[in-house]
């Protein structure tokens, strides 16, 4: 199963949830209450809870939802890191900008590049990440949109 990186970013801090204790074996999991606790919708939180009963993490019952495999044993070894390795500051700081109204709803690549003083290279995997996690988007012909998804009461 190929998923995303926003599902595999879920799958990995619900496992990391488990990890540590605060959800135990046998604990029924909710995609709603998961997707308002992490701050997206309900599609790659459900992809995320596949993925890991295809990986022996979790159960599914049919018409019951997903539950921790009472025999889970929790992984010793977790990785802090792996996550905040591979994030960008500018993602960071240019959400942060989007949600406090400092930037327009539709800018240019040009725009981004010198605001956040980065090379197109990095632009494009900052705008790569926005768009697996649904608030941007590019623009028809030229230039990108920021969605409302992530700033409106009904996000969050």
């Amino acid at each position: 199963m190929k998923i995303s990186a926003l599902t595999e970013r879920l799958s990995q801090k619900i496992v990391g949830l488990i990890d540590t204790g605060n959800i135990a074996p046998g604990t029924h999991l909710s995609v709603p209450k998961l997707a308002e606790s992490f701050d997206v919708s309900r599609s790659p939180v459900r992809e995320a809870l596949l993925y890991l009963e295809q990986k022996g993490i979790l159960q599914q019952k049919l018409n019951r939802g997903f539950f921790v495999k009472e025999d889970y044993a929790p992984q010793q070894s977790v990785e802090p890191s792996t996550i905040e390795s591979t994030d960008l500051p500018e993602y960071y700081q240019l959400a942060e900008d989007w949600l406090q109204d400092k930037i327009e709803a539709e800018v240019t690549e040009l725009f981004l590049m010198k605001r956040y003083s980065m090379t197109k290279s990095q632009l494009s995997t900052v705008l790569a990440r926005g768009i697996s996690e649904g608030w941007v988007e590019r623009k028809q012909g030229y230039g990108w949109r920021f969605l409302p998804v992530a700033k409106t009461k009904a996000a969050a």
